[in-house]
């Protein structure tokens, strides 16, 4: 399943999903791994580009 796909009429839709994916992710790995890394992989890939 491809997320762009599945979310292509509700961006906000995929951001929440991506947002509550990236809080379990950090949530697992605890401080090994940079916040703003998380996020990088996570969330910013899906925001719209101008």
């Amino acid at each position: 399943m491809r997320l762009l796909g599945q979310y292509r009429e509700d961006r906000p839709g995929l951001l929440i999903h991506l947002a509550a994916l990236h809080e379990e992710a950090a949530a697992q790995l605890g401080d090994v791994t940079s916040p703003v890394g998380l996020f990088d992989r996570f969330v910013s890939w899906a925001r719209v580009r101008g």
